[in-house]
């Protein structure tokens, strides 16, 4: 069997299209639930290298094993290494001498024309840059309060003029372990759906976008107002609310604060799952600091003596769940 190999195929900085891929010799193909698309049609005795942007799921090895005949190198991307089984897909390959290597065959820069991924995501990004109106002042909302879904959105689609980068890149980002990157595109086709009911939502993102209607009606008020936000921290027995707080969040605190009256939080902070209930104090400015204020992930870590963000995360995650709090 031939040895594997990690590589990147890189083009600089210049612009990738797909004519550009195939003069470099690298023929890209996606499979889909199950079927064939445009990209499968065009493969023929001329091409001798494939990158399979997607699952490599055996009908596909075959697929591409029939039509390009020359074959030469076999290409996926390193999260999908595993998917090739070695008694069928990989055992085909190694059959017909076709080298197997992970990597990535991506663009250095977003949204030009002619780019692989504009086809399917340039409407999308197109509507958010055009927004006006009621849509507009949703989408401002949104950000303002500091959902991280319509954070996602804006970084995902470039609105501020920054680079593409994908989803799994954006999992870090947003306090999110890279297995979760799928959960990504749940998040924005519910910002999408929000804006607009037309856009094609799964069932999961129209959930998420009527949770996100409820709750920013809620929200709008405090948004708007100084006073009422101090009113609401002397509810909740606090001097006012932590500094950088997210209203997006304004819902947990209220649950770790009703954690801390009931003794939940203190238990948790003095039992031997002490580091948990330390992480979600100081991330909620609950640990008596003053002034009280929301921190990074990167600040927790700090505070907790160099750990790392993603562990920063694991630990807010798991004392949520520990106090039995969701956000959904």
């Amino acid at each position: 069997m031939p040895a594997r190999s990690e590589v990147k195929t890189e083009f600089g900085n210049s612009a990738v299209n797909a004519k550009q891929l195939l003069q470099a010799g690298i023929h890209v193909v996606r499979p889909k639930f199950g079927k064939e698309d445009q990209s499968f049609r065009t493969l023929d005795d001329k091409v001798t290298f494939v990158h399979v942007d997607g699952a490599p799921m055996l009908w596909a090895v075959e697929l591409v094993l029939e039509r390009a005949p020359n074959l030469q190198t076999f290409q996926v991307l390193p999260s999908m290494h595993r998917r090739l089984h070695p008694d069928s897909a990989l055992k085909l390959l190694a059959e017909r001498g076709v080298a197997v290597q992970t990597g990535h065959v991506r663009p250095e820069l977003a949204w030009e024309p002619g780019r692989i991924i504009s086809k399917t995501y340039e409407p999308q990004r197109q509507f958010l840059l055009r927004l006006e109106g009621e849509q507009r002042t949703l989408f401002e909302e949104l950000v303002a309060m500091r959902w991280d879904s319509a954070l996602m959105t804006a970084r995902y689609f470039c609105l501020d003029g920054e680079e593409y980068i994908p989803q799994r890149e954006l999992c870090p980002m947003f306090g999110l372990a890279p297995i979760l990157e799928h959960a990504i595109s749940a998040y924005i086709n519910g910002i999408l759906y929000y804006l607009d009911g037309g856009f094609p939502a799964n069932k999961r993102s129209r959930q998420m976008a009527a949770m996100l209607k409820r709750r920013v009606e809620k929200l709008r008020p405090l948004l708007k107002s100084a006073e009422q936000r101090q009113a609401l921290a002397k509810e909740l027995g606090l001097a006012a609310l932590p500094a950088n707080l997210p209203l997006a969040r304004l819902d947990v605190l209220k649950e770790l604060v009703a954690a801390r009256r009931d003794g939940r939080l203190r238990a948790l902070a003095s039992s031997s799952q002490a580091n948990f209930g330390r992480a979600i104090e100081l991330r909620f400015g609950l640990d008596g600091s003053v002034p009280s204020t929301y921190r990074t992930l990167e600040e927790v870590g700090e505070e907790m003596g160099g750990i790392t963000r993603e562990r920063a995360r694991q630990l807010e995650e798991r004392a949520l769940e520990i106090l039995g709090i969701s956000e959904i």
